[in-house]
């Protein structure tokens, strides 16, 4: 465990040197194909390297896609590449390892920012992912953190900011108030909290439902924070020589997942998609009807998933405030028409 600072001294030394890191290994990477190759197969359909960073609720429409066969409508084959977080998608994309992939918007702006040739293609939602924040009982506000442990993803996941958004608005000068930890994900950080090794952390579905069953104390709903204007959400991306060199597979894909948004949004599909929840999630049969009808209101009814694939550049335009706020960026330095390119699929 250990203690950062977020205006200077080993916090600030630390943005510096993943900044010089970032820069370093993109450099690298860039040196590589900048872009899988569209293999095609014998029987027409093309194979497409496709990165998540798990197989949750997160991906929900590639899911769908999958289990409707919208993928293989349009002749494409998903070879899903599990990578544990959304920044190392970023990486497989920049090296060539992966064609498409699903990166958050804050790691395609830190990825260009530090110059790798990468955008957002579409968006499949329109605003930040539920988040909440759970703490061990006997802790009813931000202010009675104060000394204790709280977990994150990273000093560079916008895990870290959010959790700073919500602590600042509650009082809690975080993280110089408490001792930072880190797991990357919703999975690995609930497992901190019901093991007791930290006091509070940040999860999302179904976690967060999983967190509020066991009798830990919701703090805060990150959701009453961040509406779309100010904080876009996330899409599909690829390196600028991939969209080049294969446009029909950007296409393909883009209207794979269209279709599996449009049958996700459709009320008339709820029992259906519900049911592909239960079944992916993997959901105990005690607590499965409760937690599917969850995910499906905290993520599908209320707004979160976006049909279309439109970007919303002051949305991403607080993404990139977010980056700055952490100290990755100075202001200015890109726009949010350089984080994304939608005319392959929106002319």
């Amino acid at each position: 465990m250990r203690r950062v600072d977020v205006h200077g001294g080993r916090y600030a030394r630390g943005i510096a040197g993943v900044c010089a890191g970032a820069v370093l290994v993109i450099a690298g990477l860039t040196g590589c194909s900048g872009g899988g190759g569209a293999q095609a197969n014998d029987d027409g359909t093309i194979t497409v390297k496709y990165g998540v960073t798990s197989q949750s609720v997160a991906s929900l429409p590639t899911i769908i896609g999958e289990a409707k066969g919208f993928f293989a409508e349009e002749g494409i084959k998903l070879e899903t590449v599990v990578t544990g977080q959304s920044g190392k998608v970023c990486q497989q994309l920049l090296a060539g390892a992966l064609d498409l992939g699903e990166c958050s918007t804050s790691d395609v702006i830190r990825t260009v920012a530090a110059g790798g040739p990468i955008k957002v293609r579409f968006f499949t939602s329109a605003s930040v992912l539920p988040n909440k924040v759970y703490a061990k009982k006997g802790i009813s506000s931000w202010a009675d953190l104060k000394g204790k442990t709280v977990m994150v993803a990273s000093q560079q996941d916008n895990t870290f900011y959010f959790t700073k958004l919500m602590a600042d608005r509650g009082g809690l000068d975080f993280p110089d108030d408490v001792t930072v930890t880190y797991a990357g994900s919703s999975t690995d950080r609930f497992a901190a909290l019901t093991s007791g090794t930290v006091d509070a952390t940040i999860l999302t579905a179904p976690y967060d439902f999983q967190a509020e069953k066991a009798g830990f104390v919701e703090l805060d709903d990150l959701v009453e924070h961040l509406p779309p204007e100010k904080y876009y959400g996330n899409g599909v991306s690829t390196t600028d020589a991939y969209a080049k060199e294969h446009p029909e597979v950007v296409k393909k894909v883009f209207a794979a997942e269209q279709k599996a948004l449009d049958y996700m949004l459709d009320p008339a599909n709820k029992d259906e998609v519900i049911a592909t929840i239960k079944k992916v999630g993997k959901l105990d049969a005690d607590v499965a009807d409760e937690l599917g009808e969850y995910i499906y209101e905290r993520l599908i009814s209320s707004g979160y998933y976006l049909a279309g694939g439109q970007a919303d550049p002051d949305g991403i335009q607080g993404v990139i405030d977010s980056a700055v706020a952490l100290g990755f960026l100075k202001q200015g330095a890109i726009r949010p028409e350089d984080v994304y390119d939608t005319s392959l699929v929106l002319p």
